[in-house]
């Protein structure tokens, strides 16, 4: 259930970014360009962040009433449903290089929070035209929403740890 909530948050947040970021998208300006990235990624951490603060204190609630010690492996899940999409994606444009199918279209769709980012990577919606090095340029990418979860976690639980401690 946690992998499927994580998944959902991720969606949700992606379609989102789409709707921001197709509005913006009519000009063509480094300026909006630059605005739409900002908002777009924005969103996409702090629904993340939202959702893994939520998260851990459910997490943390749940260990003082059961006593099983299942943080850790509640947040891998949390974040393993945060990057799936995104690792998917960017497993399939590497299967589709060389023109085997024609991907890089739909990967910019299911990672909308960085659209206009992998638009200056690579501007064509060709899975043909995109190179290994822009590839790897945009490996990074997939996993940012499981560190923003990871660490939104860690950061929450430590701070719940403290406040126990006064």
């Amino acid at each position: 259930m946690r992998f499927v909530k994580a998944l959902g948050i991720y969606a949700a947040a992606d379609f989102l970014c789409l709707f921001i970021g197709f509005t913006l998208a009519v000009s063509p300006g480094i300026v909006l360009a630059t605005v739409s990235t900002v908002c777009t990624v924005g969103i996409m951490l702090v629904m993340l962040i939202s959702f893994a603060a939520k998260a851990a204190k459910e997490e943390m609630r749940g260990e003082r009433l059961s006593g099983e010690k299942c943080f850790v492996r509640a947040f891998a899940a949390y974040s393993a449903g945060a990057s799936l999409i995104p690792a998917v994606s960017w497993t399939s444009l590497m299967a589709s290089a060389g023109g085997r199918f024609d991907f890089y279209r739909w990967h910019k769709v299911l990672n909308g929070a960085f659209l206009r980012i992998f638009n200056v990577i690579e501007p064509s919606a060709s899975s043909a035209d995109v190179s290994a090095g822009e590839a790897a340029l945009m490996l990074p990418f997939v996993f940012v929403p499981a560190v923003t979860v990871l660490v939104t976690g860690a950061l929450a639980r430590r701070e719940s740890l403290s406040e126990g401690k006064k």
